[in-house]
């Protein structure tokens, strides 16, 4: 262990261009690059946490400090916190444990509240949250702030609740070609089929349904960020499958989105499968009871290349902006080595799908078809 001394200047809206000197204690294993990557990160969750605790305190009238630990009845045991706030309400005082995120998205919400035991004792701070999630939030019990000042916080002695506060909506920046439209089908056609990043461009192209001249780019990018081997071979797949969910809903999938409907019957909805024809092909909760017998639908997600007017005859349904039908069209086109059951969608629509999802009974099933489709 050895003892370093860092002076810095802090530069934002909050503290201007104040110095400060910092000591550190740093283990010996610690190289230079971890330490500055560190410190970057803390950085970047300051800019968040600090924002968010003024707009608190301006909304609500109530006071929020950062502290240095917890009371000692809490059990956070070896989980990672980013920081420690304190909220003063009159005679009531209260302190959690804080969880630090640039935006929340459905992929990773599962994981997030897995993490954050007991709820009460902790706060989800984050630049922005979509509206569905925060109403997701508060069903589970779980506390969170918005850098605009809305929050849904319960410790049991305290409640508030702050959602009149206007919020934009903060994304964070992915540069490159991968993660726009064209990269995520690319992607999607070689992580499902990790064989296909050793055929021809122009396989690959047909089966994404983008121009060849693509290919070439978006293979050096993905070397350039350790996703794949010089040799064609995925080096962090899992990781990447992961990405490629989230950026999925927010880029590709809604490009795609044909439009919404409903059975014209309940007894056409009762033999969905029976009126599934070649060319269409069942995503999320019809997908994965194809794939595993064990799930039944309540939402219909459907890929298929077929007009609205040869869904209705095909299907026997109907428009229907609030119908539990979603019908997306088929971004990809069939290739040799793409096994999915008949009816179905690829495994990694179907998990992407699902993932995506809030209803929480569809995650576990989510689990089973990565498991046994998606498997290194």
């Amino acid at each position: 262990m050895y003892m370093i001394h860092l002076r810095a200047v802090i530069c934002n809206n909050i503290w201007k261009n104040r110095f400060c000197t910092i000591n550190l204690l740093v283990h010996d294993s610690c190289t230079t690059e971890t330490l500055c990557t560190m410190l970057v990160d803390r950085h970047a969750e300051q800019l968040i946490l600090h924002p968010a605790m003024t707009a608190f305190a301006e909304h609500s009238g109530m006071t929020m400090r950062r502290v240095l630990e917890p009371p000692v009845d809490y059990e956070i045991g070896s989980r990672q916190v980013d920081d420690f706030v304190q909220i003063k309400a009159g005679s009531i005082t209260e302190t959690l444990c804080v969880e630090i995120k640039g935006e929340v998205r459905k992929a990773g919400v599962e994981q997030l509240l897995g993490a954050m035991l007991p709820r009460q004792q902790w706060l989800l701070v984050a630049k922005y949250i979509p509206a569905p999630l925060k109403e997701f939030l508060r069903h589970q019990g779980c506390n969170y702030l918005e850098a605009s000042g809305n929050c849904y916080i319960n410790t049991g002695q305290l409640v508030i609740f702050i959602n009149d506060q206007e919020v934009k909506q903060v994304r964070q920046s992915n540069t490159g070609k991968i993660w726009k439209s064209a990269g995520l089908q690319y992607l999607f056609v070689v992580l499902q089929d990790p064989a296909m990043l050793q055929r021809p461009y122009r396989v690959i192209a047909k089966a994404a349904g983008i121009s060849a001249g693509n290919i070439a780019d978006l293979r050096k990018e993905l070397q350039a960020s350790d996703y794949i081997t010089h040799e064609g071979i995925f080096s962090a797949r899992d990781k990447l499958i992961e990405r490629w969910v989230e950026m999925y809903a927010l880029t590709l999938k809604p490009k795609v989105f044909k439009g919404r409907f409903r059975f014209a019957s309940k007894q056409f909805e009762n033999n969905w499968r029976g009126l599934t024809t070649d060319g269409m092909y069942w995503g999320g909760e019809p997908g994965a009871d194809i794939y595993t017998f064990n799930l039944l639908p309540q939402e219909f997600t459907l890929y298929t290349s077929f007009t609205g007017n040869e869904l209705v005859s095909k299907l026997r349904i109907v428009p229907d902006e609030d119908g539990p039908i979603t019908v997306l069209d088929k971004f990809w086109h069939d290739w040799e080595g793409d096994r999915h059951n008949r009816g179905a969608a690829p495994p990694l629509i179907v998990y992407a799908d699902l993932r995506n999802s809030l209803d929480s009974r569809n995650w576990e099933i989510a689990n089973r078809i990565k498991n046994s489709y998606l498997h290194e």
